[in-house]
């Protein structure tokens, strides 16, 4: 998460997201995420979504419409009035409930009387770790691959949107195999 932000309201400075109150303006630049909720000023942006909503299409927002923390600006500087404290943001609340989920896991581990399960929780814990990377670059090798098909124009939106889905269904397969290991 960025840790800086544009406030019109203090001049041009940059400062924490924990520091900007409700109602002062942020400048988000084109490539940056954005750091706090808040309301669109500017009078059409287009954000990638896919860290909140999974959707790898871009959205275009339109003046006076809810921008949410841990969106992508992707086309030119856009004006937001934060409308949400830092702490209470979408990003920071989905962050906490990871940290919550991963703290209940690591807690049914330590809770178990047998020391040796400590070791089964870090084999478990190193195979999941090799099957996210080679989840992760499949997916950018497909995903570059068909950027630069697109880029010659031999592949198509519709080519571009069945890869997408594709590697999502092998990366879920290929997570699957976790299931069917035995750690001991």
């Amino acid at each position: 998460m960025t840790e800086e932000a544009f406030s019109g309201e203090r001049g041009s400075l940059v400062v924490s997201p924990k520091t900007v109150s409700i109602g002062e303006t942020i400048q988000v630049k084109a490539g940056e995420k954005v750091s706090l909720d808040g309301t669109l000023l500017s009078s059409v942006g287009s954000f990638n979504t896919s860290a909140l909503t999974g959707e790898s299409m871009p959205r275009t927002i339109r003046e006076g419409e809810q921008v949410l923390a841990g969106m992508v600006n992707l086309n030119s500087v856009v004006d937001i009035e934060v409308n949400k404290k830092y702490e209470d943001s979408s990003f920071a609340r989905v962050l906490q409930m990871v940290q919550e989920a991963t703290s209940e896991i690591a807690d049914v581990v330590i809770q178990n009387d047998n020391p040796t399960k400590i070791a089964t929780a870090i084999l478990i814990a190193r195979s999941t770790r090799v099957i996210v990377i080679q989840n992760i670059v499949f997916a950018l090798g497909i995903k570059l691959l068909i950027m630069l098909l697109g880029a010659f124009g031999i592949a198509s939106m519709w080519g571009a949107v069945i890869a997408d889905v594709g590697v999502s269904l092998i990366a879920i397969l290929n997570s699957i195999r976790i299931l069917s290991k035995e750690f001991k």
